[in-house]
């Protein structure tokens, strides 16, 4: 069974809801799931179909649930990410700020202008390995965060693009600067003694700071209001499939049952260490056992 992402539950720490007083249903959950194909059938019609047709269903609720995973663990290697860039920007603001105080000499200033260097090109390479489960990068400005893939309605989330030449956008005299400027030799170089180079320095560096934590909240109110949620709901749906189908005794049908055993206890995990609504350990154990 693959793996949600290990910082996943940290970047949703705080937004954990209270338990629903009414757990769902299996046929509200597929319901608001909204697949297509077999899946999209009538609760009553799906409980009475035979090994085949159920296996077309949960394979359905499965895929979805994979889809919706892999656009979480997404979400939370993102921000994951951006919570490390923020801790570079912070430490190249301290350093700017220690360039900006009277009696720093030259040869501090060149040196933490070396370290701010250093921190920008980590900042570049962080952002530049954040991908999809495909591989696909996440941070240039083409990355979206999809809420499953066989849904009627699928919401999205495109992620902003994070790059120094995108980050930290100031105007000064005219000119647009960026995080890009802050680099050596370059317009925003806090090793030149000039105070105004350090203070735009600093407001480029801040204004970064604002960026990335504004796409922080967006990750978190998409993995609160669109993920979670569907995640509960596949795990419901495919509860329901496990307890309320009705197989043969047939050597296929047995097979089949196994699978959906695990699909199921896949979902129901998921959904228990996200917290999605109705969900628990004590829940999950139940199915166990």
């Amino acid at each position: 069974m693959s793996s949600i992402s290990s910082n996943l539950s940290a970047s949703l720490a705080s937004a954990v809801s209270a338990k629903a007083e009414k757990l769902t249903t299996p046929e509200e959950a597929l319901r608001r799931l909204g697949l297509r194909g077999a899946a999209s059938a009538a609760w009553d019609d799906i409980v009475r179909l035979d090994a085949g047709g159920i296996e077309r269903v949960a394979r359905a609720v499965d895929d979805e649930r994979v889809a919706l995973q892999d656009a979480y663990d997404g979400g939370g290697n993102t921000f994951t990410a951006l919570t490390h860039i923020d801790e570079l920007l912070s430490e190249a603001d301290a350093l700017a700020a220690a360039n900006g105080r009277s009696g720093a000499g030259r040869r501090t200033r060149r040196d933490n202008q070396a370290k701010i260097q250093t921190l920008l090109e980590e900042i570049r390479t962080t952002a530049a390995e954040v991908t999809s489960a495909s591989g696909e990068p996440l941070l240039d400005g083409n990355g979206v965060l999809v809420a499953g893939k066989s849904s009627k309605k699928t919401a999205s989330l495109k992620l902003d693009r994070v790059a120094l030449d995108a980050l930290g956008r100031i105007v000064v005299n005219g000119r647009t600067l960026s995080l890009a400027d802050v680099a050596r030799r370059k317009p925003l170089d806090t090793s030149t003694g000039e105070r105004s180079d350090v203070a735009n320095a600093r407001r480029a560096l801040e204004s970064a700071k604002e960026t990335v934590a504004a796409l922080k909240t967006k990750i978190q109110t998409f993995q609160n209001q669109e993920l979670r949620p569907r995640l509960g709901d596949a795990a419901t749906a495919m509860e329901g499939i496990f307890t309320s189908t009705s197989l043969n005794g047939s050597e296929e049908a047995m097979k089949m049952a196994r699978e959906l055993r695990t699909m199921m206890l896949q979902s129901a995990t998921l959904a228990t260490a996200i917290a999605a609504d109705g969900w628990d350990r004590e829940r999950t154990i139940g199915l166990l056992t």
